[in-house]
């Protein structure tokens, strides 16, 4: 930032600082992958609707369905990236996946899942929740910030908060044909905190006020060097408007789409005694109001399941759960392990305590295509 547009934004003004809505929901890419066969199964598992669907596999292939099966032709690793249109807005993810050849063929089922929580600042516990039926050779971890671990569980300490892809893989061998079978999950992370490149001299907080989907956001900056002025601000909002840059530390944001978002301000400073420029930067995630327009799935296209995991008792819950309306579970080599045709409309209750230990794809037909569900056998 040159010293004109500091000097601008050292002008001090009364009022608060008001920001454009921007129309983007609040949305948090997520895909899983696990081997079947020689082949890997990509899963979009994004909790809502998107007009468009772009695969990138990494190896000059693309794709657009909710699952794709894709083929490497050698072993290696490639970065996979799942781009959607939700509401008009892009947004995306990507995972490094470490993946076997087409002459590899795995008969093992895997499923790779994982939680996160917040345990410090700028610091999460990653937990593995993977399954399988098949001891597991390695776990591998992508942070989104160039750091990896494979660790089976990890915490991890981020310099500075804010939006990361972070991937989870495993592997293991298959003990009756010594094959190598992978699975892994992937998913947009939001890391609160706060950092300050100006050392102790400046620290910020981050205070906000929730009126409805109006946010009302207030910064207070801890100046410990009388020789650091702050020159400007900065708002990122988390829901694809630009930063808005002020000369204040107030601001107020409307989200008129909801969703999962992340807050951040940023406050840049000079040592007026050497002229070094520093920040400091803070972030909070909020969990807004689903509005009208943004529907997790098509009306008629609705389906949940639980508990997810499930061991022998499954809820099928939504729009697609009509009377009558025809049902199968598809197990990863593409064989129905199970049909039937739904007694009740709106939910249904399944005992499937027979079903063996596995991954499944529940398919629903619907008057224009079909719903499927990824689950996990337990």
């Amino acid at each position: 930032m040159n010293a004109r547009m500091r000097s601008l934004f050292s002008v001090p003004l009364l009022a608060l600082a008001v920001s454009a809505a921007a129309q983007c929901p609040g949305v948090l890419p997520k895909f899983s992958w696990a081997s079947n066969g020689s082949s890997l199964v990509f899963t979009d598992e994004t909790d809502v609707f998107a007009s468009e669907r772009v695969w990138d596999f990494g190896d000059g292939d693309t794709a657009s369905g909710q699952i794709e099966t894709h083929t490497y032709t050698f072993a290696g690793d490639d970065t996979v990236t799942l781009s959607l249109t939700v509401n008009g807005c892009p947004f995306s993810t990507s995972a490094r996946v470490v993946h076997p050849g087409q002459s590899d063929a795995c008969y093992s089922q895997l499923f790779s899942a994982f939680t996160t929580e917040q345990t410090g600042n700028n610091q999460v516990l990653f937990t593995d929740q993977s399954a399988g039926d098949g001891s597991f050779l390695f776990y591998l971890w992508t942070f989104g910030d160039d750091s990896i671990s494979i660790d089976q569980d990890r915490e991890h300490f981020y310099t500075l908060p804010g939006a990361y892809n972070v991937s989870h893989s495993i592997g293991t061998v298959d003990s009756l044909f010594q094959t190598a079978c992978v699975a892994g999950s992937a998913r947009r992370v939001f890391v609160d905190g706060n950092t300050s490149t100006c050392d102790s001299s400046l620290l910020l907080n981050l205070l906000l006020t929730t009126d409805g989907n109006s946010i009302i956001s207030s910064a207070e900056a801890t100046v410990f060097d009388p020789d650091l002025v702050i020159t400007s601000w900065g708002w990122e909002y988390g829901d694809g408007s630009p930063m808005d840059i002020t000369g204040m530390p107030e601001a107020q944001h409307y989200y008129p789409s909801g969703g999962d978002v992340q807050t951040c301000v940023q406050a840049w400073a000079t040592d007026t005694a050497n002229g070094v420029e520093c920040f400091a930067r803070n972030c909070i995630t909020l969990h807004l109001t689903q509005l009208v327009g943004v529907e997790e799935t098509p009306p008629d296209q609705e389906l949940h399941a639980r508990p997810v995991p499930f061991n022998d008792e499954l809820w099928i819950e939504g729009m697609a759960v009509r009377r009558g309306a025809p049902w199968r579970l598809i197990d990863v080599l593409g064989r129905e392990a199970r049909s039937g045709a739904f007694s009740h409309d709106q939910a249904e209750h399944l005992t499937l305590g027979t079903l063996p230990t596995g991954i499944y794809t529940l398919v629903v037909p619907l008057e224009h295509g079909l719903s499927a569900l990824r689950l996990l056998k337990r």
